[in-house]
């Protein structure tokens, strides 16, 4: 957008030979013939003076670029999310896994008491293998576990960039504190770098809307050449040097151009109303997330419940 205000420079050259082609020579008074070379070269510079165009376009493009730079702190906003959510599914992974090593070693336990009261004659050979066969499905429970395990250790290892050794710890949760929804739904307007981001595209384009119809407005350049000319039978060289003002004023294009601005503010207007939904979002998301969170508290307390029963 900004190489529409600055100047262009631009240098060209080229040779001509020519052969065969009949000269008169006046020392003797003889037509003779002989080759005709004719190099030339051209520079030529040109700069635009005023181009009302150039400054919508200009400013939409500031708009993207701070859009664009919103969009990258929502994707590190997103990874963060993302990482979270690989750490919470280790954590519930591991825990699975433990609790098929304690299932699996129980069965393990039956099975030897089972045999052990089979010799004794207190239990008939059925027991003992419906308890074998529990031990296998406990193993085969076992073995998915930990291979759940690893999946999720790979998952957040990609997430981080490194591998993912030992146990994690979990973090206390019961002191976390929440805000009222409305104070989060604030703080989420404000900060959002997506919610940011829509508004500043939104503006790109309002911005780009009103570039074709400023093509009404006249626009003011200056144009500079300087060119050599030089042949080869003349021994010598000619310069030449002219240096213009160009004033250019397209009346009518047909309707092209009212066209076109129908169309990006079309397209200004959607991007307003998208970015109006994800405003109206923020507020739904945030209480899903706030149910979600008592939800999974609630579960939380029951797993520990469930687990000092079952020990």
């Amino acid at each position: 957008a900004v190489a529409a205000l600055l100047p262009d420079f631009t240098i060209s050259g080229s040779y001509t030979r020519r052969d065969g082609l009949i000269r008169r020579d006046f020392g003797t008074g003889e037509n003779v013939t002989r080759p005709d070379a004719v190099r030339f070269g051209q520079a030529l510079a040109t700069l635009d003076l005023f181009n009302a165009r150039a400054f919508p376009v200009l400013g939409s493009a500031g708009k993207n670029l701070e859009a664009q730079h919103l969009e990258s702190g929502e994707l590190r906003r997103g990874l963060a999310y993302d990482v979270a959510a690989g750490f919470y599914a280790v954590l519930s992974e591991e825990l699975a896994r433990d609790a098929a090593e304690r299932r699996h070693e129980t069965a393990r336990r039956v099975v030897e008491d089972a045999r052990i009261r089979r010799e004794a004659g207190l239990a008939a050979a059925n027991d003992v293998t419906r308890s074998e066969l529990e031990l296998a499905t406990a193993r085969l429970a076992l073995t998915r576990a930990e291979s759940a395990v690893l999946d999720a250790r790979l998952g957040l290892g990609r997430l981080v960039g490194a591998p993912v050794d030992g146990r994690l710890s979990a973090p206390d949760d019961d002191s976390l504190t929440v805000s009222p929804p409305e104070s989060l739904e604030d703080e989420a307007l404000r900060t959002r770098h997506d919610l940011r981001a829509s508004v500043a595209r939104a503006e790109a384009l309002e911005k780009l809307a009103v570039e074709p119809l400023l093509g009404l407005i006249p626009s003011l350049s200056v144009r500079g050449i300087v060119d050599n000319t030089e042949e080869a039978d003349r021994g010598g060289s000619e310069n030449n040097w002219s240096l213009a003002l160009l004033l250019s004023w397209p009346l009518y294009d047909g309707g092209d151009r009212y066209g076109l601005a129908d169309q990006r503010r079309a397209r200004a207007r959607e991007a307003r109303y998208v970015s109006e939904a994800l405003k109206n979002d923020v507020g739904l998301e945030i209480r899903r997330a706030l149910n979600d969170l008592t939800t999974a508290r609630a579960a939380a307390e029951q797993a520990r419940v469930a687990a000092a029963v079952a020990e």
